[in-house]
């Protein structure tokens, strides 16, 4: 059957239809189909399909994860490791070589919401990129050159608002000069805005060292200026401030903050009481704390290791990555379950972590995106 055949096949059946068929299918053969005739492109292109594909695809838990890995030359490396090819407990990094481009060299800050990649760096460059099809989009700075006087400092987050369906990346900016600090705020919404928006309100909060997109809301974290939890509002582009852990308000150290079953979530590890603290934030906007029993094989591995990262699915399991000397290991674990399995295939790399940095990401592949065009 010829390809006219086929789509004029297709056209007979029920739009609905279609839209059931078409959703179930990878991001991957929708751009390919979408190339097939002005049928299936009128079909595919547009929010509707977008949001019905969206919302089957995030409900099935993410089963590959990237990994930044800084080398020993400070090159950060890219990989992914598929969940579900498991060989006697080790999984194989697979080199993410999209990623090795030159213009993601310096965008060391990186963030990922629904599939797309955010990067960034301190002197407001840009980038979102989908790595399931291979593309990206650079976005304009958010301000010239700037003297070298001043030391900047950015952080940037990809939102989705639930109600415009558009995508909006939140950048923060503090700008010190002679020691004193200028914050700003900035807003882009991806295939509509040219320039970077200004952001100019009363509860203007502190530079975040982490942010976070959950179910339409970003929120920014800050830990060393002020224990505050400020969440801005993507549709709206507001803000409110909401509560702070009260165990975690007089810790010297940061809690990695992680996305967990659409619920923001502070982790940590006590090796006193051999066990994962979890602080998830419940729709009363009350804390909820949670214990999860590190087994007895895996507590001397925890407290040898020298860095570690987490991740939160959909589906409410946690990835945690870890380092102990030479070896990558990756556990993942929910209530009643604990996995763990050795990476290989990482080479001539380290993890070095901060409290700005993030090394392991969840994929959710499966996401069509028709909004904006990617370069």
């Amino acid at each position: 059957m010829n390809t006219s055949t086929s789509t004029t096949s297709a056209t007979s059946l029920p739009q609905d239809i279609l839209y059931e068929i078409f959703s179930r299918l990878p991001v991957k053969s929708i751009v390919q189909f979408r190339c097939v005739s002005k049928f299936f492109y009128s079909l595919i292109n547009n929010s509707f399909f977008a949001d019905v594909h969206r919302n089957r695809s995030l409900t099935c838990p993410g089963t590959r994860i990237l990994l930044r890995v800084p080398s020993k030359t400070c090159q950060q490396i890219f990989y992914t490791v598929n969940l579900t090819e498991e060989n006697n407990g080790k999984l194989q990094a697979n080199r993410a070589r999209y990623m090795d481009q030159q213009c993601f060299h310096n965008l060391v800050h990186l963030r990922s919401t629904n599939g797309l990649i955010c990067l960034a760096n301190n002197d407001g460059e840009a980038a979102v990129c989908n790595l399931s099809i291979r593309q990206h989009v650079s976005l304009p700075r958010t301000h010239p050159v700037r003297p070298s006087i001043s030391q900047n400092f950015a952080s940037a987050a990809l939102g989705f608002g639930s109600v415009s369906k558009k995508y909006k990346v939140f950048m923060s900016e503090l700008r010190c000069i002679h020691g004193r600090g200028n914050k700003k705020h900035w807003v882009l919404t991806l295939g509509e805005d040219e320039s970077w928006r200004e952001i100019i309100s009363a509860a203007v909060p502190n530079y975040p060292e982490t942010t976070l997109h959950i179910d339409g809301v970003i929120y920014l974290i800050n830990w060393t200026v002020k224990r505050e939890i400020i969440a801005f509002n993507v549709g709206a582009e507001e803000f409110r401030t909401l509560p702070f852990p009260c165990e975690l308000r007089h810790r010297i150290l940061s809690s990695p903050w992680i996305a967990v079953a659409g619920r923001l979530a502070a982790v940590t590890v006590n090796h006193q009481l051999s066990s994962l603290e979890i602080w998830g934030l419940e729709k009363s906007m009350e804390w909820g704390k949670y214990m999860i029993p590190i087994p007895l094989e895996d507590r001397e591995i925890m407290r040898k290791a020298s860095s570690m990262d987490f991740a939160g699915k959909c589906n409410g399991e946690i990835v945690m990555l870890i380092q102990v000397g030479d070896t990558f290991l990756i556990f993942v674990f929910g209530t009643q379950v604990w996995r763990k399995f050795e990476i290989c295939g990482i080479y001539d790399g380290f993890i070095c972590l901060d409290r700005l940095q993030s090394a392991i990401h969840i994929i959710e592949e499966n996401v069509f995106f028709p909004s904006f065009k990617f370069g």
